[in-house]
């Protein structure tokens, strides 16, 4: 097979990696191996995968046409606790010395190596969380990579010296993924509970909030609801994802599925584009609802831009993110005046920012300087941390944490994981949340919440015939 024959010419040839066996000779190596393939069929995998209980990782930017589906872990990172990230980071950069790759044969620095997450807070005992650790990242053993039309497959493996046969195993492995078999999609899933009516609940909690803000212990909190609802069956998760990807094309859309659970969503904010040497990120804060018309969307366009409440939201985490940025970076560059980012349900001012990241800076560092937010914790963030737990009496898990992938050529896209759900035991958990300041109606924020919930509830019906 051409494939297996260009495999060892290149594991022969790899001057890299004689410069590691000098390192240590007797310990393994992570090799990954990409190739050209033929178009991946995402919805035959996935499909496939739902009879099992493989660890997976979806993602996909419709408008920069990249998808990639992670399929199996070699090997899972996963740390718990207050220092998941640094303890993250030092289990990862272990495999830094030992890592060789083929991706600029085909002049690709982008390859995904690292998919996983970070939860929102640590050490928050929620059994519907269990399946994820506070920080976990995989290195899958295939990846199926769609990048600007072209097709690639990637298989990464541990191995010694040039002992060729564990890639000759995955390769045959892979060649059996686009059989035919007998999946049947079940009928169309169905919420057979009512919505909860929680809208009491909520407006408590505003009230709450803002007489804690109003005391000037917090300038800002953003709190959530969580909706949980029971299904009729199993649902067919690429439909759902195909269906978050035709509505919100600027969104991006994933989906990680650990043990039997699967967290998905389609979010409109990114943490951290790092491309480069540089980084780019997202201020999104400040909510208006779309109009029914082009004449009505221009007016709430129009007045979100001259919302007091949302600009002073909106500043507040561009200020963060800046601020932020300072520490690790220089040459931040963005606009004085916000966008007006807008989705099919929602619009948010925006305002995307830019900087050329200084040396010797690790995505672990970034992300622990970056995150999280105030748009999704408040400020000052550690108080509003305490907080938000204290108030919302859940776990939000990955919601509102970070997701994504990254590589040891410090290419990575994380973003903040809002618009998203939970599937887990025939039950959906749906979150969304509000940012809370000095001016804010419980009512309007409830509204609110309910436009941030639609794209993931949307995606079922409710059954009359099981409304308890």
């Amino acid at each position: 097979m051409e494939i297996l024959k260009n495999f060892k010419s290149f594991f022969d040839s790899s001057s890299e990696f004689d410069n590691t066996i000098k390192i240590n000779p007797n310990e393994k190596l992570l090799v990954s191996y990409l190739f050209s393939s033929a178009q991946t069929n995402f919805k035959k995998l996935i499909n496939k995968l739902t009879k099992t209980n493989v660890k997976y990782f979806y993602w996909s930017e419709v408008e920069r046409n990249v998808r990639f589906l992670a399929i199996d872990s070699l090997f899972t990172i996963k740390t718990n606790g207050q220092e998941r990230i640094n303890d993250a980071e030092n289990l990862i950069n272990y495999w830094q010395k030992k890592f060789i790759n083929n991706w600029q044969d085909y002049n690709l620095n982008c390859v995904p190596l690292f998919v996983g997450g970070i939860k929102f807070s640590p050490d928050q005992q929620d059994s519907i969380w269990n399946d994820f650790a506070d920080s976990e990242w995989f290195v899958p053993k295939y990846l199926f990579l769609e990048y600007k039309n072209n097709f690639y497959t990637v298989i990464n493996i541990l191995t010694y010296k040039r002992d060729t046969k564990e890639f000759e195993k995955h390769l045959n492995i892979i060649s059996h993924f686009f059989e035919e078999d007998d999946y049947s999609v079940e009928a169309p899933v169905k919420f057979i509970t009512n919505l909860p009516d929680d809208k009491n609940e909520w407006e408590s909690k505003v009230k709450q909030t803002l007489q804690r803000i109003h005391q000037h212990e917090f300038k800002k909190i953003v709190i959530s609801r969580r909706v949980e609802m029971t299904l009729s069956g199993n649902p067919d998760v690429y439909k759902l994802l195909n269906e978050l990807e035709t509505k919100y094309p600027t969104c991006h859309v994933f989906a990680f599925r650990a043990s039997h659970s699967t967290f998905f969503g389609a979010t409109p904010e990114v943490l951290a584009r790092i491309y480069d040497g540089y980084i780019e990120a997202d201020a999104l804060a400040g909510s208006f609802p779309r109009g029914k018309d082009e004449i009505e969307d221009k007016k709430f366009e129009n007045e979100l831009l001259h919302s007091k409440k949302n600009l002073a939201e909106q500043s507040a985490v561009v200020e963060f993110i800046t601020d932020s940025f300072s520490e690790f970076s220089e040459g931040i560059i963005f606009d004085a005046e916000p966008k007006v980012k807008k989705l099919p349900n929602i619009q948010h001012l925006w305002t995307p920012i830019k900087a050329k990241i200084k040396q010797d800076q690790s995505i672990f560092s970034i992300i622990k300087s970056i995150f999280p937010t105030p748009a999704i914790c408040g400020i000052p963030w550690s108080e509003s941390m305490d907080f938000i737990r204290e108030v919302e009496g859940y776990s939000r898990g990955l919601y509102a944490g970070v997701i994504g992938w990254f590589n040891f050529n410090k290419e990575s896209k994380l973003v903040v994981a809002i618009r998203s759900a939970l599937l887990k035991d025939r039950k959906l958990y749906a979150f969304a949340g509000c940012g809370i300041v000095d001016g804010s109606d419980p009512q309007s924020e409830y509204f609110e919440t309910e436009l941030k919930l639609k794209p993931i509830l949307s995606l079922f019906d409710i059954d009359k015939n099981f409304v308890n």
